[in-house]
């Protein structure tokens, strides 16, 4: 059976201002071909949420990947470190959260590559640590993170550090 997606919005997506600059193109898929149409959209579409995590902890993992899903984020665990770069590049997530236990030194030299690069101002990066001495504390610091939790991890908190974020930066 045919969708009548496109055909429903057709008439909407014509009477779209001229004014806006950025132009996509959709593609309608039809029984034997796919047709390209450029459409104008406005200069400043909403971007999702996107969320990468950095950890080898499974239970945190899929409690911090739960609360952030909830809320609206898409979430990205890579499955070893050799993956993490590669995520960042193809996502460009708003916001890291790197476990510095379980994840470690891997997660310091990613979050101190990233932060050194001006494209990638936009993310803030979170640390979390159950035993964040002041030797954590100090270098988290002077690698970058905007936020270090420590244990008891305050899932509320991170909540409304995380949605505070995605609200301030228009996404």
């Amino acid at each position: 059976m045919r969708s009548p997606c496109l055909a429903n919005l057709m008439p909407f997506l014509v009477s779209v201002s001229i004014k806006y600059i950025i132009n996509i193109k959709i593609v309608a898929m039809t029984d034997r071909s796919h047709t390209l149409q450029e459409v104008p959209l406005p200069w400043r579409q909403r971007q999702p949420k996107r969320a990468l995590i950095l950890a080898e902890a499974t239970e945190f993992t899929s409690l911090v990947q739960t609360m952030l899903k909830d809320d609206g984020w898409l979430t990205f665990v890579p499955q070893d470190a050799s993956t993490w770069l590669q995520l960042v590049h193809r996502h460009r997530p708003s916001v890291v959260i790197c476990d510095l236990d379980s994840a470690g030194v891997a997660a310091l030299h990613l979050a101190r590559e990233f932060k050194q690069d001006s494209s990638y101002q936009h993310a803030s990066f979170i640390a979390v640590s159950t035993g964040a001495g002041p030797h954590v504390v100090r270098t988290a610091t002077v690698v970058g993170f905007n936020y270090l939790f420590e244990a008891p991890m305050d899932f509320k908190q991170l909540a409304s550090v995380t949605a505070g974020y995605g609200a301030r930066h228009g996404r």
